[in-house]
């Protein structure tokens, strides 16, 4: 009920403080035109954005050259940096054939050819190139007109969620800021509150210069020299298909693959020593937001049934993200012990997404769960009394 007042509180401040009048026509009219001049641009922006339950805020500055063909597609680059130490995060490069990308911490490249999935390439296309110059007529029409200054007028619209009693259960409010000489938009932020969980994002415009048509040619022509020089990388894609036969094709009724490992507290685990038990094993990595999401479902449910035999257990596979795991623990209050094994094991449990929770009794996979749901404790609880009560 509490939450409930706080969540309405936060909607009646939100509408009181903006929202006066639905955009003009005329307005939508040149905001359209300055988006619609941005057929060609060398562009330098900022990200930033923050996940449900995660502490920080993460900040990116991409530096792009684009040339759109259409107002879909386009060729050209993407340099994406993080914000705080300037370090180079990734290079996305963009021709008439597709989108390849390069990962500096992987060291790995990818691709999305437009042959084989012209969808996902546009979306992973416009997943890159700043975001406020993709507005359409109507996405616009939604927003009101809100604060203005000298420099800058606002459009604002503020979305909610209800439940069944029609309380209040998640609110949105986005903010894009307009350049009152150029209608160009130079800002979008959003804020979501769901709960407890905040999310957050802002694009923000920091330089721009236009090309003329005639410079299609020269993008398109440093597009494909990038595009040679990301291939030198060993392809994710090639190593994916590689690795496919390894996983191993795991359904409730099979054998849980046996093995044993440290454990970050300092103890062992021993899958075997624990064949007459209820075991749950969740898959997972320390920047996994859906993992992050699970964690107090997953602590409700070590509080209440470990002392009547549950064992529950975390499985960290991945050696490159082991430092950040007694952080981790600290920092979000894990309660459970945490497995400390390798990717043999992640193989050996057709491991392919995360989080991935997979129930045991006796030494059989008795329930796999892909992902993680809101309210799954609910489910997996009642499993885990049942499983408790039987022999």
């Amino acid at each position: 009920m509490r939450l409930h007042k706080y969540l309405l509180t936060l909607l009646f401040c939100i509408l009181a403080y903006g929202a006066e009048a639905h955009v003009s026509k005329d307005l939508i009219k040149k905001v359209l035109a300055a988006n619609a001049a941005f057929q060609q641009y060398e562009i330098r922006f900022e990200r930033r954005f923050k996940y449900p339950m995660e502490k920080d805020t993460l900040s990116e500055q991409y530096v792009s050259t684009v040339f759109r063909t259409d107002m879909e597609y386009h060729i050209g680059w993407h340099r994406i940096s993080y914000l705080r130490s300037g370090a180079a995060r990734s290079l996305i490069a963009s021709n008439t054939a597709g989108l390849f990308r390069v990962n500096y911490k992987e060291n790995l490249s990818y691709s999305t050819l437009l042959k084989d999935n012209e969808k996902l390439l546009i979306q992973n296309l416009n997943g890159n190139v700043y975001k406020p110059l993709l507005y359409t007529r109507a996405e616009l029409e939604t927003f009101s007109e809100g604060r203005k200054t000298d420099d800058f007028l606002f459009l604002e619209r503020t979305d909610t969620g209800k439940n069944k009693l029609q309380q209040v259960t998640y609110i949105r409010y986005t903010s894009i800021a307009i350049d009152r000489k150029t209608y160009i938009p130079v800002s979008e932020e959003t804020r979501s509150l769901s709960g407890t969980r905040e999310q957050y994002s802002l694009y923000k415009l920091l330089d721009y210069r236009m090309l003329e048509k005639s410079a299609y040619p020269a993008v398109l022509k440093t597009a494909d020299s990038l595009i040679a020089c990301i291939q030198t990388f060993p392809s994710a894609d090639s190593i994916r298909k590689s690795r496919k036969d390894l996983y191993r094709k795991v359904k409730p009724g099979d054998s849980a693959s046996v093995f044993s490992a440290d454990l970050f507290n300092g103890g062992r685990f021993d899958l075997a020593a624990l064949k007459d038990s209820v075991l749950v094993l969740d898959f997972f990595y320390t920047t996994c937001a859906p993992c992050i999401a699970a964690l107090p479902e997953l602590n409700g449910l070590y509080t209440k049934y470990h002392a009547m035999g549950l064992q529950l257990f975390g499985v960290n596979a991945f050696d490159t993200d082991w430092d950040n795991v007694p952080a981790y623990i600290r920092n979000r209050g894990v309660l459970y012990p945490i497995i400390k094994t390798d990717k043999q094991t992640v193989y050996n449990f057709g491991v392919t997404g995360f989080p991935r929770l997979f129930v045991i009794k006796n030494g059989i996979i008795v329930k796999i769960y892909y992902g993680f749901a809101k309210g799954m404790d609910k489910e997996l609880g009642a499993l885990i009394e049942k499983l408790l009560q039987t022999p």
